[in-house]
């Protein structure tokens, strides 16, 4: 027995389809409530930020991302007109600050200073992230990079990098090289280097950037690479040599050191960087706000000069132009890890 409706002329179909239709009146009520949230978006948007912004750190105090971070929160609070501070997460070789902001609010409140150690190479190392670098977070603007160098203890009877070179070559297995733990960004620069060359050398791990360069200091191990603002104060001081800057000019601050490929070592360059990266869901009106501040504060002369006390450079790129930068640099390293054999877990 078919079942009609009360209505004449309207089959079980068509009264389905009346059934689940919305009504005008629910149409434009949804619509109503669609605009008004659109609007209190844009509102909310327009009026960032209304308090403290959280700058999460995911690496212990007093080292170079430190330095940048801090820096950067400073000028950034008397642009945008609420205070910026800096939360230091350390640990995992920068994961778990990371995976604290990915599971952070994404309403602009808390951000994260990535590295090329933390965004990439922690990505390509660890076996069990509990996020997705490339998914989870959303890219904001490069605010500086670092070139990085090849030095040794100056006690090292190696003035060039090709006298070095030569110098480990002949004496296997004795020269040891330091780094801010396995799987570090520190760390497979200085592998990368020992094999392009041919030398046989000892890693020796440390549980970060002061710790190593203390030992080198001391004679305790040979040779780094590392940001060249980490090691700046000790090559002054000529307990440290500068062999190299593995980039493609060289520092102003140390205009008597050669380019890697000026010392014989073609095709190596290891810049560091620090990104300002939130998590995925962001809006892209706040998204552009962060990154015109942090633009507009790189131009500040006084901060330039800071900048470039430690051997940095300001960038300001924008979103696409850091996501397009992260691509690459995933290109690089995803080979150089792969050729180490490190797998790391948390």
């Amino acid at each position: 027995m078919t079942v009609r409706s009360a209505r004449a002329g309207i089959g079980e179909g068509e009264m389905s389809q009346a059934a689940c239709a919305p009504s005008r009146r629910a149409v434009l009520a949804a619509g109503v409530a669609f605009a008004g949230l659109a609007g209190r978006a844009a509102r909310a948007a327009d009026a960032y930020p209304t308090r403290p912004i959280r700058l999460v750190v995911p690496f212990a105090p007093g080292g170079a991302v430190d330095i940048v971070g801090r820096l950067a929160a400073h000028y950034l609070s008397e642009e945008l007109g609420q205070q910026v501070y800096v939360e230091n997460k350390s640990g995992a070789g920068g994961s778990l600050g990371t995976d604290m902001v990915v599971r952070a609010q994404p309403d602009g409140y808390t951000l994260l200073l990535h590295t090329v150690s933390s965004a990439v190479i922690n990505a390509l190392t660890y076996t069990n992230l509990p996020y997705d670098p490339r998914k989870d977070l959303v890219p904001i603007t490069e605010i500086a990079a670092s070139q990085t160098l090849i030095v040794i203890n100056a006690q090292v009877p190696a003035a060039t990098l090709p006298q070095f070179v030569d110098l480990a070559r002949k004496n296997p297995g004795r020269y040891k090289f330091a780094s801010t733990g396995v799987g570090s960004s520190v760390h497979l620069g200085g592998q990368l280097f020992a094999t392009r060359e041919g030398l046989d050398m000892v890693h020796v791990p440390y549980r970060g950037e002061g710790d190593a360069i203390k030992d080198l200091v001391a004679g305790e191990t040979q040779m780094e690479t590392g940001v060249a603002s980490a090691f700046l104060p000790f090559i002054r001081a000529g307990k440290l040599r500068a062999l190299c800057v593995n980039g493609s000019k060289r520092l102003a601050v140390l205009p008597d050191v050669p380019t890697a490929a000026e010392a014989g070592l073609a095709d190596f360059e290891l810049p560091n960087w620090y990104a300002l990266y939130a998590p995925r869901g962001i809006s892209g009106d706040i998204t552009q706000r962060i990154y015109r501040a942090t633009a507009k504060v790189l131009q500040v002369p006084e901060l330039r000069a800071r900048l470039e006390e430690f051997a940095l450079d300001g960038i300001g790129s924008s979103p696409a132009e850091m996501a397009a930068y992260l691509d690459a640099q995933f290109a690089f390293w995803t080979p150089v890890v792969a050729a180490s054999g490190v797998r790391l877990t948390r």
